[in-house]
């Protein structure tokens, strides 16, 4: 029976629970990657999609919670670092997700949303190290909740993988986003903590980001060139620039390089800036 009001949505319940992980045992070496412990592990050794979730009609009710996930890439040695091109480990279409206590810990890309109009992101206590990009968001029309994402070095400390992230790494990338909140979030080492472009369906609508830091990186909002009317309100956020190297191009702690966008900051903490705390190209 399909009620006339949920024939574009439908509803199934998929439910992955495992025993969690443990990231690392031992000590943390300064190069190379350190030894992966116990726990629900996925392992993607191929370059595709990891986890794909999604329907047409969309669908509901899909919780994924205790696991892990980790890629074949190369071993970094101290030099020059390039991680494998591998697809995300979760991509979500279509779908209501909720991911819960789950550690990405080597992914060159972490979760993408690439279409969302009945769906919604929400992730809690999603922890790892992704190389490129963490969280992708391409669209979602409909209120998205981050809540206490922790993006730290739990595969490697190597000063090329290092690099690598401070000159190309985004935490989180959004394209149409309606009315997202991101809340107690951390980040270590990204060129960019919330990257903003614009999306043929449409731009970022009333993000509200409060209580996140990000650590020695780049940008901690980079509202990108193209983009139009896009609003924005952060509270209670700290990020400190790089104070170890100039690795990116140059940046703000945050910087609009967009037209007609909005925004209000309060009680904001910012440090190191290349060129600006803030700055509106």
């Amino acid at each position: 029976f399909e009620p006339p009001f949920l024939a574009h949505h439908r509803l199934v319940l998929v439910v992955v629970v495992g025993d969690g992980v443990e990231p690392f045992v031992g000590d943390l070496p300064s190069t190379g990657t350190y030894t992966r412990g116990r726990g629900s592990w996925f392992h993607f050794d191929h370059p595709g999609v990891g986890f794909a979730i999604g329907g047409s009609p969309s669908i509901s009710g899909v919780d994924i919670k205790s696991i892990g996930t980790f890629r074949s890439q190369p071993p970094p040695n101290g030099g020059a670092y390039t991680p494998g091109a591998f697809d995300y480990d979760f991509s979500i279409s279509e779908a209501d997700v909720l991911l819960d206590d789950v550690m990405l810990l080597n992914p060159t890309n972490g979760i993408n949303n690439t279409n969302a109009g009945d769906g919604r992101l929400r992730l809690r206590d999603v922890r790892g190290q992704p190389l490129s990009v963490g969280i992708n968001v391409a669209c979602s029309m409909d209120t998205g909740r981050l809540r206490d994402f922790h993006f730290w070095p739990f595969w490697s400390n190597d000063a090329g993988v290092r690099d690598y992230m401070r000159g190309y790494g985004k935490a989180v990338c959004i394209g149409r986003w309606d009315n997202p909140n991101i809340d107690g979030c951390f980040a270590i080492g990204y060129a960019y903590f919330v990257h903003v472009i614009q999306s043929a369906l449409g731009t970022l609508s009333k993000l509200a980001m409060s209580n996140c830091d990000a650590d020695e990186g780049g940008f901690m909002l980079l509202i990108a060139t193209g983009v139009n009317h896009a609003t924005v309100q952060m509270s209670n956020c700290r990020t400190l620039g790089q104070n170890q190297g100039n690795v990116t191009p140059n940046f703000s702690n945050v910087q609009v390089n967009g037209n007609g966008c909005h925004g209000v900051m309060t009680n904001m903490e910012m440090r190191y800036p290349q060129i600006n705390c803030v700055r509106v190209q």
